[in-house]
């Protein structure tokens, strides 16, 4: 019971963590009479075991998929079946099989994640109501959609069965019925956390649906470089990435309204590799704004003359519940930002995300957030696409690269966002979980670079947050991922099981800051240490380099007393020094004496003939 884990719990803490509250009680009980009697405690695992499944009954996990999201083709089905697919369009029907379908071996289909007492299932959700939907899309967009859709042929092998909104998004006859499933889905898993059961109790929903929507803005399509909604949309890429309807944005406008009781803070986070600008876009929507638009009058004559030139202003406001939204409402991202080649101009798709906060902390606040020396250095603006500032609170980490950046990208959710989201104190947390940061991922072009057991960590500590504010509600809509190779043993399939384990797990842990300091303050040590050990293993080098007769030394005494004290190192301190000083080496004298030394040691040992 004295022994503790590295965040300094005991077994008593973690058994009430977990769920095991009998299991705590009896601990206690136990201790009370002098010492744990390990057979009466075995003799009752049976019955622990039995209140814990009573306690998970109520805190399941729903996994909600859809045929029809499966109609939604961005190829001719049949290419993505003969050995074609490396030249199939990334986001494609197969993603879903990977995941749901039994016929393909879906990983979540595996008895893990069976209904029981830690999973259900739905495998009909309804349609989203176009009221819903409205909250968040303009109606010019969604009929565009609509159109372009009803012109296809409902034969997708068919030549004209395959259309397109942009260069990257494809779809077909069937993919506005898609969409419309895919956004009903994201309502009916707030509706499942939103419900009071006595016996049976959802608290947890993933959503495994296509196509995508966290680049989806208010109209469709964000102009490249800003999502500013008081920008025109020009310039930049304009591509819709695969997205159509934003399903996070209109499923927490809804929870906004037909919840309001309840749901009175919101907060959307995004650990996609591309920024959710489409998300961004919607948030900062919900304040009133006034729109400058520059517009050009020809003349009446024929010729195409301009008459004159000027600005429309024209006022929007497309809140989703009330005036008030902005302190509502959070959105913060952490993905990859900048050049892909240097010098080039070319940003990764889609070139917002840089680094920002709209309204960072300005001191500690308890158990909230707090400016830390590695937050002000590390997660501080330097330059890029910013926020719209009059909207709600928007926290972007854009991380640069290509290069893998693993730990960077847990100290951003562990140092800024996570402390962010817990100072909110949201009634609801919805995700828009892409997996297209796995380090096997070619749609990342080498940035951030993570592994499975990455996104399982940032779900538990999201689920903390959740257990803490929001009575454990989490609704997680899939985005991006799409390294599907592999089927069931895919990285794309590995990192979607990870998150939906972490979901599902028995944690009933509250996040709390003093964790994240202590594994802080333990990252540091740990560094320090480690560069100790290096530069005690140099000076054991160097002094062997010098007993060696005629070896001048490496490094001369100036370097020495350059070299920092160990232990006074942090995080930040190169971990290898390069030598700018060195003792200055003959090398012609040097090759003589080797040359001088062989030779005798050939006249000491001559050689004899046969």
């Amino acid at each position: 019971l004295k022994s503790k884990d590295i965040l300094g719990n005991n077994p008593l803490v973690d058994a009430i963590a977990y769920g095991h509250k009998n299991l705590h009680d009896k601990i206690l009980e136990q201790k009370t009479k002098g010492g744990l009697i390990m057979d009466e405690a075995a003799f009752e695992a049976d019955a622990l075991e039995s209140a814990r499944d009573e306690v998970m009954m109520k805190n399941k996990t729903l996994i909600i998929r859809s045929d029809v999201c499966e109609n939604h083709f961005t190829c001719r089905p049949a290419s993505l079946y003969r050995g074609y697919l490396n030249s199939a369009p990334p986001e494609n029907v197969l993603r879903l099989k990977v995941l749901t379908s039994p016929l393909h071996g879906g990983i979540l289909t595996s008895s893990e994640f069976s209904a029981g007492k830690e999973y259900q299932w739905e495998n009909d959700p309804p349609k989203a109501k176009m009221a819903d939907v409205l909250r968040v899309h303009e109606w010019h967009y969604i009929r565009h959609v609509q159109e372009v859709c009803e012109g296809l042929s409902d034969m997708a092998n068919d030549v004209d069965g395959i259309g397109s909104l942009d260069g990257d998004t494809s779809l077909s006859r069937f993919t506005f019925d898609a969409a419309f499933t895919a956004a009903g889905a994201s309502i009916l898993a707030v509706d499942k956390v939103m419900e009071e059961s006595k016996n049976e109790g959802v608290s947890k929903v993933f959503c495994a649906v296509r196509p995508p929507g966290h680049h989806a803005g208010p109209t469709g399509a964000v102009s490249g470089g800003s999502t500013d909604p008081t920008v025109p949309m020009m310039g930049g890429s304009q591509s819709h990435g695969f997205c159509l309807l934003n399903n996070v944005a209109v499923a927490a406008a809804y929870a906004m309204n037909v919840y309001r009781k309840k749901i009175k803070k919101v907060a959307l986070i995004d650990f996609d590799v591309h920024h959710g600008n489409g998300t961004e876009a919607c948030v900062s929507s919900v304040t009133p704004r006034v729109v400058k638009q520059k517009m050009a009058i020809g003349g009446n004559d024929g010729s195409g003359t301009l008459q004159f030139e000027g600005f429309v202003r024209s006022h929007k406001f497309k809140p989703w519940f009330d005036v008030s939204d902005r302190d509502a409402i959070l959105f913060a991202s952490c993905q990859g930002y900048g050049e892909t080649i240097p010098g080039t101009g070319h940003m990764f798709y889609p070139g917002t995300g840089a680094t920002y906060d709209t309204n960072p902390p300005k001191s500690f606040e308890g158990d909230g957030e707090y400016l830390t020396d590695n937050e002000q250095h590390e997660f501080g603006y330097r330059g890029g696409s910013r926020p719209y500032e009059c909207g709600p609170r928007i926290i972007n980490v854009g991380i640069r690269g290509p290069k893998s950046e693993r730990s960077l990208w847990k100290r951003a959710w562990r140092d800024k966002i996570l402390p962010a989201v817990n100072s909110h104190e949201p009634d609801l947390i919805l995700i828009s979980a892409g997996f297209d940061a796995h380090a096997k991922d070619d749609m990342n072009s080498g940035y951030i670079g993570l592994l499975e057991c990455d996104y399982e960590w940032v779900t538990g500590e999201l689920v903390k947050i959740a257990n803490k504010h929001s009575e454990g509600r989490i609704v997680s809509v899939l985005e991006g991922g799409y390294r599907i190779q592999g089927g069931i043993v895919s990285p794309f399939a590995r990192s979607v099981a990870a998150h939906v384990r972490a979901l599902g797990q028995a944690n009933m842990k509250k996040w709390n800051s003093q964790e994240a300091k202590y594994e802080r303050e333990r990252e540091i040590r740990i560094e320090q240490e480690k560069l100790r050990k290096q530069q005690e293993e140099l000076q054991k080098l160097l002094a062997e380099r010098e007993e060696v007769a005629g070896q001048p030394p490496l490094i001369d005494s100036e370097m020495k007393a350059d070299m920092p004290p160990a232990g006074n190192e942090g995080p930040s301190s190169p971990k290898r020094r390069r030598r700018t000083a060195t003792s200055s080496i003959d090398y012609v004298a040097l090759n003589a004496q080797l040359e001088k030394e062989a030779a005798e040691a050939a006249n000491k040992n001559p050689t004899t003939g046969n």
